[in-house]
């Protein structure tokens, strides 16, 4: 019985380990370089920016926030006060939450 037990915690140990390793073979920048497709509407209510409006062959920056979020509040202010880090990088923001929150937090 001991035998067994000690098997199958090898077993379970090995499988941890290599479940472990698969995951950090490349970061999920490197596994998926391009941009998904997408559609999402801009401040102005009127027109959407969409995969092909984002320009090619330079860094993009694709931030998924809450309007009501703090953490994310201070996120923007500190991108805005270091803009020109930024200056050769497309930066997109993209919420889920009502237009009307989007634009109160845009303005």
């Amino acid at each position: 019985m001991k035998r067994l037990i000690s098997i199958v915690l090898i077993f379970a140990g090995c499988q941890y380990l290599m479940a472990q390793n698969g995951n950090a073979v490349q970061p999920a920048y490197l596994r998926f370089p391009t941009i998904p497709p997408l559609s999402l509407l801009k401040v102005d209510s009127a027109t959407y920016i969409t995969k092909e409006d984002i320009k090619k062959n330079r860094p993009t920056l694709i931030i998924i926030f809450s309007p009501t979020c703090d953490h994310c509040k201070h996120q923007t202010q500190d991108i805005l006060a270091d803009m020109d880090k930024f200056k050769n990088t497309e930066i997109v923001m993209a919420t889920l939450q009502p237009f009307e929150e989007m634009k109160e937090f845009y303005n």
